[in-house]
């Protein structure tokens, strides 16, 4: 796959019935960080695959992480308004993540 390059990486994420655990197994061979001949099919898979995750979990601090890391993708190819968008998703997270912290008292190493 990585030598089919981009736009074949785009093509297979688009498939409707592909499997999300086959996009993970391909997601975990590509760099971590910018690949011009590949960016805009990992951007494609990261669209696909961010959308799984997120419907799969609640939690606030991967789900932030998760838009941190697809408004990375996003970006490398240019989308900057999708890029802006998920990257305001990762703040708010964190931000209500930091709230949440703030509002329990400080452990103090004991249980009572």
């Amino acid at each position: 796959m990585l030598n089919a390059g981009g736009a074949a990486l785009a093509a297979l994420a688009d498939l409707p019935d592909i499997e999300p655990a086959l996009l993970e197994a391909i997601e975990a061979c590509l760099p971590s960080g910018r690949h011009i001949d590949l960016d805009l099919g990992i951007a494609a898979l990261s669209t696909r695959l961010t959308a799984h995750r997120l419907a799969t979990t609640q939690d606030p601090a991967p789900r932030a992480a998760l838009h941190l890391t697809h408004a990375n993708r996003l970006r490398n190819v240019g989308q900057h308004q999708n890029a802006l968008k998920a990257s305001q998703q990762a703040v708010d997270l964190y931000g209500e993540l930091t709230r949440l912290n703030l509002s329990f008292p400080p452990h103090s190493g004991h249980l009572t």
